[in-house]
């Protein structure tokens, strides 16, 4: 059987992409997983783990991979993300017949323009370390991302700036965040802890980004305010001490009860909110190509449950709704949620459409025979 080493740098089972490619590995074989969280439901693997609270949990957890990659002496090596990307140069040198597949779910590409963080001022210090890591990991993906025999992005639109920008031989593999929530809510505990925020008469938006500037909620609710009282917000999420003061000072004052913060919610109260909202909302900014180019697994949750989206004017969503008719791009936040609210039959039937177009399981299927007739589907005999 192949033997395949699995690095990533995230917790796959709050991150649905990690733990799909984790189920494409086992499916094409024996997996020796290294990561700094324990996968839920997976008793199929070798495990290596490290400490994420240790101040140097990356640097450790890419020594524990090089020693898993030395013990195994895999067929292949999968790394997700640019964490990963210190490991490329090591392979290549060391295990030039091992394959090196490569996913990029994240698009980690400094933008000319773009804000640098003080060294100094509240958390100065800490942004600024947290600076340099992103450098170190910026500077082994573009230096070595050509060393891989696979690389996957997560849109069209990334894929066309990685082959330029890395200088590849060829359009990355594109592996869509089409993700759906399994979880399976209790209707009757959910309808009574958020019947106060859903209400029944009015247009319920979701806004599922928490409380944060940088998540752009201040301004959505800037826009908000200008809409009719047909229209209620719901946001849910994580929120700092400073955002929630924030947040208490942007809406008071606000006529009737129109906007609610429920706080963090399960993926199953989530998706309760969502089957009973009428508009999801998908908002990025375009500071980085990272959201300028997003690649959001929301999105599709929402319209999984077959409800539209409200979006930002980002190149991967304005083609989504343009081409597919399932929401609102429009940077005029209140200008859209008015227009999907007056053509609301036309949108929900397109959502509907499109949602019974997308093969679900079949998306793992394809990856997995796309990789194997990139790389070669006989094993790689080796000198064990």
């Amino acid at each position: 059987m192949r033997k395949i080493v699995y690095a990533v740098y995230h917790d796959c089972n709050k991150e649905a992409r990690s733990m799909e490619l984790l189920h494409c590995c086992r499916r094409m074989g024996h997996v020796d997983f290294v990561s700094y969280a324990v996968p839920q439901n997976v008793n199929d693997i070798n495990m290596h783990f490290v400490d994420k609270q240790s101040p140097f949990a990356l640097f450790k957890f890419l020594y524990l991979a090089k020693d898993t990659i030395r013990k195994v002496n895999p067929d292949w090596v999968v790394l997700h993300d640019n964490d990963c990307a210190a490991l490329l140069p090591f392979i290549k040198k060391n295990y030039p017949n091992t394959k090196i597949i490569y996913d990029s779910s994240e698009l980690f590409i400094q933008m000319e323009g773009s804000k640098k963080a003080p060294f100094f001022g509240n958390d100065g210090i800490v942004v600024w370390l947290k600076k340099q890591l992103t450098v170190f990991r910026e500077k082994y993906e573009r230096r070595y991302l050509k060393y891989a025999d696979v690389v996957i992005a997560a849109n069209l639109e990334r894929a066309k700036i990685m082959e330029k920008y890395f200088g590849l031989d060829s359009l990355p593999l594109i592996f869509d965040n089409i993700h759906k929530i399994g979880d399976i809510p209790d209707n009757k505990e959910c309808q009574k802890k958020f019947e106060v925020a859903l209400k029944k008469d009015r247009f319920n938006i979701l806004f599922g980004g928490g409380i944060s500037e940088e998540r752009k909620t201040f301004d959505y609710i800037r826009s908000f305010k200008q809409l009719s009282e047909k229209f209620n917000l719901v946001i849910v999420g994580s929120a700092s001490p400073l955002a929630r003061k924030r947040y208490i000072e942007l809406t008071q004052g606000l006529d009737g009860d129109r906007i609610h913060y429920l706080g963090f919610i399960s993926r199953a109260e989530l998706r309760y909110c969502m089957m009973n909202c009428q508009a999801s909302v998908v908002v990025f900014d375009k500071d980085s190509y990272n959201t300028l180019y997003c690649a959001s697994g929301k999105c599709f949750e929402s319209l999984f449950e077959g409800v539209p989206i409200l979006a930002s004017e980002n190149p991967p969503l304005k083609r989504l709704c343009d081409e597919n008719k399932i929401g609102v791009s429009n940077d005029d936040y209140a200008a859209g949620a008015i227009q999907l609210e007056s053509n609301y039959e036309f949108y929900s039937k397109s959502v509907r459409k499109y949602i019974d177009s997308i093969h679900y399981q079949e998306r793992l299927d394809n990856l997995i025979k796309v990789i194997e007739e990139t790389v070669g589907v006989e094993h790689v005999q080796k000198n064990y």
